[in-house]
């Protein structure tokens, strides 16, 4: 990929982070890199927070307890920083915000994600270290740091657990 990226004329990424992680990682020129989101037609895209929160108030009427909005993978922690924003104007409209996570990611900008959300769903692949490592080729130190702040705020978190035979 860097050898073809680099000699390209023109490059599409699908979101402002793949976009980013190219400059970053291949050291290309970020004015040569397009976004194009995935999907057919216009509905397909990024919305900001007061668009997000005019789809709520029209679906107000279906929601039981209140209702809320899910954000969930990919994993959406890598979109931290845009997430932060907007959550913070759903939060103000008074909307439940639940953040699904696989918690692979623990930085002061995750924290302060977490403290938006009413709940934490916490995807945990396995408790022990070992079978976690085996699993998905990382350790689950950062899952259960998320697991430890989270459960510290006194907020509400779900671990998510996947019981799969033979793992």
């Amino acid at each position: 990929f860097p050898i073809y990226a680099k000699k390209a004329a023109r490059i599409a990424a699908v979101s402002e982070f793949t976009k980013n992680d190219v400059v970053e990682k291949y050291k290309i020129d970020a004015r040569k890199i397009d976004i194009v989101y995935n999907g057919v037609s216009e509905q397909f895209r990024p919305l900001s927070a007061e668009e997000i929160i005019e789809k709520l108030e029209k679906q107000k009427p279906y929601f039981k307890n209140g209702g809320g909005i899910t954000f969930s993978g990919g994993e959406p922690t890598l979109q931290t920083k845009e997430l932060i924003p907007i959550c913070k104007k759903i939060k103000e409209a008074g909307f439940h915000i639940t953040l699904d996570t696989c918690g692979a990611i623990h930085t002061a900008e995750t924290r302060e994600l977490y403290d938006l959300c009413y709940l934490i769903m916490l995807d945990v692949k396995h408790i022990n270290k070992h079978w976690h490592q085996k699993i998905t080729n990382q350790p689950n130190d950062t899952v259960l740091l998320n697991a430890n702040y989270r459960e510290k705020t006194g907020q509400e978190l779900w671990l998510r657990y996947v019981l799969v035979p033979g793992w």
